[in-house]
């Protein structure tokens, strides 16, 4: 069977990161386009490929010195575009099951952990600053809570807030998910901030800093998105 671009399209997600919707989509759908009618390339191999890409930017990112942190950044930009393909390239041809999703989650989970290890550990093996470890740990620690709370928000089928369309956040909310935008930033931002634009300006530990505030505002709002669950 031969897919065209608009047989993609209808894989994307309705409303997907900012991050997803304007850079990723457009390489990752034409790539799955490719994949689909070119290869017979599994979603599960493009996932083992994603973290792959993950495991070599977490190598360049321990060495720790700049043109090791700019290739790794772009190492796990390129991991991250092929993770949004394997998801497509499923839905695309029929190949969507539970095992294909646990396998992409789990792999999804030791990638973080690989990168963020490289990069705090690296800067801690040159520099000894073990601040970057406690700021490492926190992010861990509020990375992990934020996908249990988005987890139960999607079994429960609540992962959008309500607002009313009259309220300003509401119709805000509602012209941003008309353009597949999310209305408020989610982890795939937070992990740009952290595995691309921190490497690349070599600021890890005031990037570790950012991002650890942006995890906290993120905790917030799905902490909001929970109080209307229970």
């Amino acid at each position: 069977m031969r897919y065209n671009y608009t047989d993609v399209k209808k894989t994307f997600k309705p409303v997907d990161a900012w991050w997803t919707v304007a850079i990723a989509d457009p390489i990752a759908g034409r790539l799955t386009l490719f994949l689909a009618n070119y290869t017979s390339i599994t979603p599960n191999i493009v996932t083992v490929l994603a973290f792959t890409l993950s495991l070599a930017a977490a190598f360049l990112f321990y060495q720790a010195d700049p043109i090791s942190l700019a290739l790794g950044s772009l190492l796990f930009e390129i991991g991250f575009i092929f993770d949004c393909v394997d998801g497509k390239l499923a839905r695309l041809k029929g190949l969507e099951s539970k095992q294909g999703e646990i396998i992409d989650f789990l792999f999804d989970r030791f990638g973080f952990f690989l990168l963020l290890g490289g990069l705090m550990f690296g800067q801690f093996r040159l520099y000894g600053n073990f601040e970057i470890i406690i700021w490492g740990f926190f992010i861990i620690f509020l990375d992990n809570y934020i996908n249990f709370i988005s987890l139960y928000l999607k079994k429960e089928n609540k992962s959008s807030v309500t607002f009313a369309v009259k309220n300003i956040f509401g119709r805000a909310k509602a012209l941003l998910n008309k353009r597949r935008l999310a209305f408020f930033f989610t982890t795939v931002e937070t992990t740009q901030l952290l595995f691309f634009f921190t490497p690349l300006t070599t600021r890890i530990q005031l990037g570790f800093l950012y991002a650890n505030f942006a995890y906290l505002l993120l905790t917030f709002y799905l902490l909001v998105k929970l109080k209307k669950v229970l």
